[in-house]
């Protein structure tokens, strides 16, 4: 009996055994589906990632559901990510705006373990690190000495006629092959026509208040002597929006404060050095230029300070995803973004999409915000990145940005710039290195804070760092030397300043797609420039006593520099719908005009070649342009631009009278560009 009870109690024990066995694996194998679900709505790393908080999206939830949020995750708040101002609920809705939140803690934390929290609490369907940019500028700024007169003056037709002292150090708005130092001394480097283009077309438009450029970046001076009256002022700013109240100039949205702040350590004066590059205000007799800063009529594009770093702190998601958002909300249409991650951190736009999702959203909902008459919707603006890799960083490589590569003085690319996929554009960001020697006037000059020169300009170790720079008749720290695609983006956010300006001058619209071709096509090719020679010196490493200089292969670059260089002049043509053609300096050349008088231009008698926008002069001519056999013969000396009309008659030789039968006059006004290396040959493009 006894072994029958064993052998009962025995079998019911195995029972026992097997059932618990079976519910744990079923417990673990639920908490591990679990798991998996939770780990699947995490959508990037924290590796660079603020450890403080976290970004989610929930659809639907409410308030109570929040504070429970908050309280399961040991959250000091959960608020709101994007601020909603009253009238842009619509769209706010249709990016879901609305269903974004950060959760902040109290100080740093396993960030880890509570992003898995989340992500496993009911109604939570996405959840983000709060990731970090990084600033697009090569090392230091060096301090530029401003004489209040007296400098170099640039002279001849081309020349730029305002009186800013130092314009002529600004190489990277007319380079005519002489860029000077302070001194007087040539830089040799400097190469013809390596610019934008801007100074002839100054004179047809050189900036329009209505244009409003948001500067997402460290906080721009807005009191700097050169900046102030290109300063936007916010009308709204004694109203309450949101958090928003008292942001007059902008808004610092590392600190959630109205307070703009450039001086405190760990800020480099980067956001004050771009913000100038676009709009620092022209003519006026104090410093240097902007490209779009007007003509000394009040006339200049308005900067919009949008502070996402300040110090050694920001940079992270939700700044930058609120600085996109305020700056649509508040009239901008142009974003210059001197910012982003390294490159090949993401390898396509779905990818950075899914990683970065509130910002990504927020950058396509200032895209479809219009706020400029000329334009549907906004431009976003983007450095290419200093990695010297062959693509670009993003967010500039997204199909939706204009990703901008630098050059140097002497036209070349530089050693630093991303280049390849993704990138779109060049333009002047300068280098301290080149031609093996470093000379901070092959950089980019612009403005610079006025505060704490020791912070901007010098490392500790710097032998310059107690004495940098004498006293006495100077304005010491208002200007700096910066390279960078930090510094080729406001360039390129300048120039497209000034063709919005001059759409609403001339009474244009365009949509998004519209005039970001007519911009990216308004440009002058580097490849020819590239080709003639291989390398260039440059600094190759750093060694223990310094820089080691050597030559840098350019053959990489070729075809990887995106449509080649903003030319403003050129898109002012092409918004006018005025023919382009290209010439090269110092050569006597015919160039094919046939096709803008029709199919059958030979049965044309060509009368005569008006000269407009003093040619002769701007282009160097020592005898007047004329027409043979359907071609334009031109032998210009200089680097110019310049209108021309062409005349001709139509239906005979000779102009219909009252009294004779004749032909009709026709004409068509055609612009000459010229540069070295530049045919319309399709030697560049």
């Amino acid at each position: 009996m006894k072994n029958k009870l064993f052998k009962l109690a025995a079998v019911l024990s195995a029972v026992i055994l097997t059932l618990s066995c079976a519910k744990i694996v079923e417990e673990a194998s639920l908490a591990g589906s679990a798991g998996n679900a939770a780990s699947a709505k995490i959508i990037n790393n924290p590796s660079g990632a603020d450890a403080a908080s976290l970004l989610f999206c929930a659809e639907g939830v409410s308030t109570e559901t929040l504070d429970s949020l908050c309280r399961e995750c040991g959250a000091q708040s959960c608020e709101p990510l994007f601020q909603s101002i009253p009238g842009n609920e619509e769209l706010e809705r249709k990016f879901g705006m609305h269903n974004w939140y950060k959760l902040s803690f109290a100080s740093a934390t396993d960030i880890r373990g509570k992003a898995m929290k989340l992500a496993s609490c009911g109604g939570v369907n996405t959840v983000e690190y709060n990731k970090k940019m990084k600033k697009c500028n090569v090392g230091k700024a060096r301090p530029y000495v401003v004489t209040r007169s007296g400098g170099v003056t640039l002279s001849g037709a081309s020349a730029p006629k305002f009186n800013d002292p130092s314009l002529a150090q600004q190489w990277h708005y007319y380079n005519d092959g002489k860029s000077y130092k302070s001194d007087g001394e040539v830089i040799k480097e400097a190469y013809e026509g390596a610019d934008v283009n801007v100074s002839r077309a100054w004179n047809l438009c050189a900036g329009n208040p209505e244009v409003i450029v948001a500067v997402i970046d460290e906080a721009v001076q807005y009191n700097h002597p050169d900046i102030e009256a290109n300063i936007w002022n916010n009308p709204q700013s004694g109203t309450k929006r949101g958090i928003y109240v008292g942001d007059k100039h902008g808004w610092n949205f590392v600190r959630n404060s109205a307070e703009l702040n450039w001086a405190d350590f760990g800020n480099s004066g980067h956001g004050t050095h771009v913000a100038g590059t676009v709009a620092a205000v022209n003519n006026n007799g104090t410093g240097v230029c902007g490209l779009a800063g007007g003509s000394g009529n009040n006339d200049g594009v308005k900067l919009m300070s949008c502070q996402i770093f300040d110090g050694f702190n920001g940079g992270t998601s939700d700044v930058i995803a609120n600085a996109f958002k305020y700056a649509a909300d508040n009239g901008a249409c142009i974003a210059q973004c001197s910012f982003g991650a390294n490159s090949g951190d993401y390898q396509s736009d779905d990818k950075y999409y899914e990683v970065s999702s509130a910002e990504v959203l927020a950058m396509r909902y200032f895209i479809e915000k219009s706020n400029c008459p000329a334009l549907d919707g906004g431009l976003i603006i983007v450095a290419a990145g200093n990695d010297g890799e062959s693509l670009s960083a993003y967010p500039a490589a997204l199909r939706e940005c204009i990703s901008v590569c630098s050059i140097g003085i002497d036209g070349l690319p530089v050693y630093y710039t991303n280049f390849g996929p993704g990138c779109n554009i060049s333009a002047p960001g300068g280098e301290p290195y080149t031609g093996g020697q470093e000379r901070d006037e092959c950089q980019v000059l612009s403005t610079m804070p006025t505060d704490k020169i020791e912070d901007y300009y010098y490392e500790e170790d710097d032998e310059n760092f107690e004495n940098p720079i004498p006293s006495g008749e100077y304005l010491p720290t208002d200007y700096g030397w910066m390279s960078g695609t930090s510094m080729a983006c406001p360039h390129a956010s300048g120039v497209a300043a000034l063709g919005l300006s001059y759409a609403l001058k001339r009474g244009y619209h365009y949509t998004n797609e519209e005039f970001k071709s007519l911009f990216m096509t308004s440009v002058y090719g580097i490849d020819a420039h590239i080709t003639s020679a291989d390398s260039r010196q440059t600094i190759v490493d750093v060694g223990f006593l310094g820089p080691i200089y050597g030559p840098m292969k350019l053959s990489k670059f070729k075809n990887n520099m995106g449509t080649g260089v903003p030319d403003v002049w050129r898109l002012y043509m092409n918004m006018d719908g005025t023919p382009t053609l290209l010439a090269s300096t110092g050569e006597a050349q015919k160039i094919d005009v046939s096709g803008y008088f029709g199919t059958s231009s030979e049965n044309l008698t060509y009368l005569s070649v008006e000269l407009l926008d003093d040619a002769m002069d701007v282009l160097g001519l020592s005898e007047k342009p004329m027409m043979r056999f359907g071609k334009l013969q031109i032998h210009p000396t200089k680097a110019g631009c310049a209108r021309l009309k062409i005349k001709a008659i139509a239906g005979g030789n000779n102009v219909a009278t009252g009294s004779q039968m004749g032909g009709t006059e026709v004409s068509r006004v055609v612009s000459i560009i010229s540069k070295p290396g530049l045919s319309s040959n399709g030697g560049w493009l």
